[in-house]
């Protein structure tokens, strides 16, 4: 930020600077000042602008600028620096932009609107101004909260750096929990290592771009091998083999379930899927970690790290050349790959050792802007812009059905909802997906500079495409004791003396996840546009559309040097969303008792709404 004739000045906010120069004595000097204005009083916009210079030196391991916009007033950061908000605002109401640009994910903005395709890098970034109140009726239309990163240019003189940033956990001390479980001390290395160069284009002998052309680059990747401690919950050994257990004022009392059931003319032994399942659960957890008692006497808990490690590369490039003294070129290329295996950002990891069920996510993340700056006369200036942003984003891409239905953690083609139990299940949901959302940026800006006026217009047109796919591979099976179940009986007080409700309830749960008793099968169809048909565990495919076009008109009025009047009218047409191609159709097949499934003679594989309800209302 400079100030210029009392006007702050700021990137990515046009302004208009009135200088009177006038001929000067020899002892007369010229001082220009580097620094902020405390009160603006030429904006009436509430406003702050951070200058990378200023957080290059703060004591951070985070090299993504928009970490630092947390530290402004007004910002609310409940837990981690994605969930925060701005003046009690909801996420959705934030746009954040880079070299004019949205580079928000559009498909999460309401509930992660704090987050940014594209990671803005300290080296890269020249300036950050944030407006949070009476903004201007140039970006009003896009959010009340507005973040723009500007990147930076190169100059006539050549500037860059070099650098790595390195963490270990060599001077970290562990948890207090990990110690009290037994757990050994998570892995935990950053590598954060990059260059910029930036000046003019020069090429010996053959061109000198000298107050012409320029060029800035910027490249840095980031590498970090980490583990995290997770804690997942197995069955006590006692209730592992049938034997309920439940405190009472006397300490913990034993019911045989197994026996109790064989007493009452019910089944009697336990489902061989579930009981090797289980088997499979208990060795895994003795591979590594620390198993711990918990106040549930039925359940154990599991306590081990799980290896990640996560890949980013970030590249920037700048091109600025000079058609004439009055038009000015500028292009913008921001790109960001990323890569996690497993995916523990969603618990995508294999929940417990050795087990297939783990997956990764990776993502091709884009922003580009192209500005034509033209100097029409000496008070009119045109700045033009065309833009784009895109992310297609991939998780889970591993999933496959053989994973539910191979030697290892074999559920028989099923995803188990053993988690009835109060335990964790053998694998995260057997569903993998992608998506992508675009914005497309056209827009023209004019600002004349009228006596004591700034009179500025423009217009502008923003498309936001989205597609998304969606594939559940297996149905699941949720396990319990219905009511209308013959076995629902047994589980009386009189045959559980001392006990509660609940726990009445959770050992008709155990006995319904030990014997395999399902009470209920869940699956989709999903429409083929292509068909017509439902495709039982189908791929599903979702397109649309949303455009806006806008334009405003906005005078900036400096009636004295310490008042100035800012009035401004901005329309926006939401043009209605189109959903260019839908095969998104979903329901739930069931199984239960008291309840029909599929209606006699359906083929999920090649059934129509027409002839065949397979769906619960």
């Amino acid at each position: 930020t400079a100030v210029l004739n009392g006007v702050a000045l700021s990137a990515g906010i046009p302004s208009s600077v009135t200088a009177t120069l006038e001929v000067g004595g020899l002892s007369e000097t010229v001082v220009v000042e580097g620094a902020t204005a405390i009160i603006q009083t030429v904006s009436s916009a509430v406003s702050s602008t951070i200058n990378v210079k200023s957080i290059e030196s703060l004591p951070l391991t985070s090299r993504n600028v928009l970490d630092f916009v947390t530290f402004l007033p007004g910002v609310n950061t409940p837990s981690s620096n994605r969930n925060s908000t701005i003046n009690g605002l909801p996420q959705g109401a934030i746009n954040i932009t880079l070299d004019g640009v949205n580079v928000q994910d559009n498909t999460l903005k309401t509930t992660d609107g704090f987050f940014t395709i594209v990671s803005p890098r300290l080296d890269a970034i020249e300036e950050i101004t944030v407006s949070t109140a009476a903004s201007d009726a140039a970006g009003g239309g896009q959010g009340a909260v507005q973040i723009r990163f500007t990147t930076r240019s190169g100059s006539n003189t050549y500037t860059g750096s070099l650098y790595h940033y390195f963490r270990s956990d060599t001077l970290n001390e562990n948890t207090w929990f990990n110690i009290r479980n037994g757990v050994d001390k998570p892995l935990l290395k950053q590598n954060q290592t990059g260059a910029r160069f930036g000046g003019p284009i020069v090429i010996p002998g053959l061109y000198d771009g000298r107050g012409k052309a320029f060029f800035f680059v910027n490249g840095e990747e980031f590498r970090q091998p980490s583990e995290l401690t997770r804690n997942r919950n197995i069955l006590h050994p006692n209730s592992q083999a049938g034997i309920f257990r439940y405190l009472v004022a006397g300490g913990v009392r034993e019911v045989d379930l197994l026996a109790l059931a064989a007493a009452n003319g019910q089944l009697a032994s336990m489902d061989p899927t579930i009981a090797t399942l289980l088997g499979e659960i208990r060795a895994a957890a003795g591979t590594t970690g620390s198993i711990t008692a918990t106040g549930n006497p039925r359940i154990d808990q599991f306590s081990y790290n799980v290896a990640r490690k996560s890949l980013n590369y970030f590249p920037t490039v700048r091109l600025d050349y000079n058609f004439t003294n009055s038009h000015r070129f500028s292009t913008v290329f921001n790109y960001h790959t990323f890569t996690s295996e497993p995916d523990t950002l969603n618990s995508r990891e294999a929940f417990f050792p050795g087990f297939p069920t783990e997956f990764s996510q990776t993502s091709t993340r884009i922003a580009l802007s192209n500005t034509l700056r033209s100097t029409l006369t000496n008070n009119i200036v045109n700045e033009a812009r065309v833009a784009y942003s895109g992310a297609p984003v991939e998780f889970f891409k591993e999933t496959d059905v053989s994973m539910w239905d191979g030697p290892v953690a074999n559920q028989g083609g099923f995803q188990l909802g053993i988690s009835a139990a109060g335990i964790t299940n053998a694998s995260s949901s057997p569903a993998k997906q992608s998506r992508n959302a675009t914005t497309f940026l056209l827009e023209d800006t004019v600002s004349w500079l009228k006596g004591n006026h700034n009179l500025s217009a423009g217009v502008s047109y923003t498309r936001a495409d989205v597609w998304l796919r969606n594939q559940t591979h297996v149905p699941t099976i949720s396990f319990g004791v219905v009511n209308a179940d013959p076995a629902f009986g047994m589980f009386s007080s009189a045959n559980f003396p001392g006990s509660s409700s609940g726990d009445r309830t959770a050992a008709r749960n155990l006995y319904a996840v030990l014997t395999g008793r399902v009470s209920q099968v869940s699956g989709n169809a999903r429409l083929d546009a292509a068909t017509g048909k439902y495709v039982y565990q189908g791929l599903a495919l979702q397109e649309g559309r949303l455009e806006d076009i806008g334009t405003f008109v906005q005078d900036s009025w400096r009636v004295r040097s310490n008042l100035s009047i800012n009035v401004g009218m901005r329309y926006d047409m939401q043009v209605p969303f189109r959903a260019l191609n839908d095969s998104y159709s979903t329901g739930t097949l069931e199984s239960a008792w008291g309840v029909s499934g599929l209606a006699p003679g359906c083929d999920p594989s090649n059934v129509t709404p027409q002839t065949c309800n397979i769906f619960k209302p």
